[in-house]
């Protein structure tokens, strides 16, 4: 498997989740490395409005706001999806 410039996982997540619930963020150290690899014009098409990660995205799609990112139409750009921890 082949990882994203400075986004190979490490042993043990710095992320801060207890194991609990269903809201797995992108631990914030990472958003550098996005930033660097996608540039400034990228979706996160499983937005959460707690992340800042989801913050520093030009576009976003939240299931809460009624987004249906398996339906409808992404807006053009690469996107980043968080991956799982």
């Amino acid at each position: 498997m082949a990882w994203l410039p400075g986004l190979a996982p490490a042993l043990g997540s710095a992320d801060g989740h207890d194991g609990s619930g269903d809201r797995w963020m992108t631990p914030p150290i990472y958003l550098d490395a996005i930033v660097d690899t996608l540039g400034d014009r990228w979706i996160d098409p499983c937005a959460d409005p707690a992340s800042p990660i989801s913050a520093r995205a030009s576009a976003v799609l939240d299931i809460r706001n009624g987004d249906d990112g398996l339906a409808g139409a992404w807006p053009d750009g690469p996107a980043f999806v968080n991956p799982p921890y």
